[in-house]
């Protein structure tokens, strides 16, 4: 066999997965549509993008944009791990360690988010259930290639980590409601954030934006500048369908094998910032479509950090959410005192939150946030779905509960991202995405904790 790649799937400290590209930035361009690997030495490898282009690729780089796999590939279970169907729950299986699966056709995977790959699977061990088309759900997957005849297998060198100041995951959240009658919306409202799907978010010469959403639905977006100006802050009206607008603003949204033919519509763009190298750095900005000249409108409301602010904890929700009543609470070391701590169980962070008054009450704005593992997954860096509220989730499922501001659910839905917990002497560091339903409600609440707390001896 040529040489081999291998390497453990694990989260890191990024949020947004982009794809290869010719136009972007070398350092932006990803693995994620890789079809071919070859190593060059112990820490760097020749990557082939589906679109034939060929880069260079050092392992922080693949590990981070998540590669896909071809056919040649394995995959092998290092911990207890769950498989999934798509159908939901009937088809959940236990896989014990060791336990190596193939892929059963030549369709590369496609991630559903960062533990997730949809795929069609065969087994090359005994294993207590079948294993149709569905999600892989595994915490931690060693990858190894095979010629049909032999695998091999092997780990790829660790590199230095960075302090985790420098490691702050980016923000994203992506809300929208529309009318009953909406083609695109159908009526019903939409949160996304990195705790629930895969983001991809990117510019082009300051002049459009894309966004794709990939999770147990797929949405894409763009959002592209007049002719000869670049996105700013400002209200665009009269938007037409992308990419067939005229000299205007052009914008579509669709997805789930829905699209407009003709759009209407407009863009208020209230924050937007690039870096030196012209990459998107923030943005903040609404939208409306109204799909077919119809008089129902899907509205819109994207926020993006690329580099948001150490020591900070977003508790945000949709109008209509029960918990933050539609409204967005930032809290700092300035507005509030906050501790972090273990939770209900060994597995897991509470978080108690003091935070000043908001005007007109004179009491404080008390806030608890608890994230706690399920009995098979240490609680680490992962995504964990399908919570319930905690600490009354049960052995199976991981434990969330955001509350605060005299509300409280008595039984909720949701999940988590989890990109760092690391407990020491000195310290405390948890960075993480939530999103959690309240009740039977459609409208989540949701937010980021990105908190590093020196320990008090």
């Amino acid at each position: 066999m040529g040489k081999i790649l291998t390497y453990v799937l694990s989260l890191s400290g990024f949020v947004l997965l982009v794809s290869c590209a010719k136009t972007e930035d070398s350092k932006t361009k990803a693995g994620r549509d890789a079809i071919n690997f070859e190593a060059i030495n112990s820490n760097q490898f020749r990557v082939t993008c589906q679109d034939s282009v060929t880069e260079l690729r050092d392992q922080q780089e693949i590990v981070a944009n998540k590669v896909c796999l071809d056919k040649g590939y394995v995959l092998k279970i290092k911990t207890p791990s769950f498989y999934t169907s798509e159908n939901g729950k009937d088809n959940n299986c236990f896989l014990a360690p060791g336990v190596t699966l193939r892929l059963a056709n030549s369709e590369v995977p496609r991630l559903v988010n960062d533990r997730q790959m949809r795929v069609s699977l065969g087994h090359e061990a005994d294993v207590s259930c079948k294993l149709p088309e569905g999600l892989v759900l595994s915490k931690d997957v060693e990858i190894g290639q095979t010629d049909g005849k032999v695998v091999s297998w092997g780990i790829l060198p660790t590199t230095a980590e960075a302090p985790a100041s420098e490691l702050l995951p980016a923000t994203f959240a992506l809300e929208w409601l529309s009318d009953t009658g909406d083609y695109i919306g159908g009526g019903l409202p939409k949160v996304y954030t990195p705790a629930n799907a895969m983001v991809r978010i990117s510019s082009v010469d300051k002049k459009k934006l894309s966004v794709t959403i990939d999770g147990f639905e797929y949405w894409n977006i763009d959002i592209a500048a007049p002719k000869g100006e670049e996105l700013s802050v400002k209200r665009y009206e009269n938007v037409s369908r992308y990419p067939f607008q005229a000299d205007g603003m052009g914008l579509s949204l669709s997805g789930e094998g829905r699209g407009c033919n003709t759009l209407s519509g407009s863009v208020d763009i209230k924050d937007i910032a690039f870096d030196e190298k012209n990459l998107l750095s923030r943005v903040e900005l609404y939208f409306v479509q109204n799909c077919e000249a119809k008089d129902k409108s899907l509205s819109a409301h994207l926020v993006y950090d690329a580099k948001p602010a150490l020591n900070s904890i977003v508790i945000s929700g949709q109008k209509g959410d029960y918990i933050s009543g539609g409204k967005t609470r930032f809290f700092t070391p300035d507005n509030a005192a906050v501790t972090l701590r273990s939770g209900s169980s060994p597995d897991g962070v509470s978080i108690s939150v003091n935070g000043n008054p908001v005007p007109p009450s004179t009491f404080g704005d008390w806030w608890t946030l608890n994230f706690t593992s399920n009995d098979v997954s240490p609680f680490g860096e992962g995504i964990f779905l399908n919570a319930a509220r905690d600490p009354f989730q049960g052995g199976v499922q991981p434990g969330l509960s955001v509350s605060g501001g005299g509300a409280g659910c008595n039984k909720l839905s949701g999940s988590f991202r989890v990109y760092k917990w690391k407990k020491t002497d000195a310290q405390i560091t948890y960075f993480a995405d939530f999103i959690q339903y309240c009740d039977k409600s459609q409208f989540p609440s949701y937010g980021s904790i990105r908190w590093i707390q020196n320990t008090v001896k």
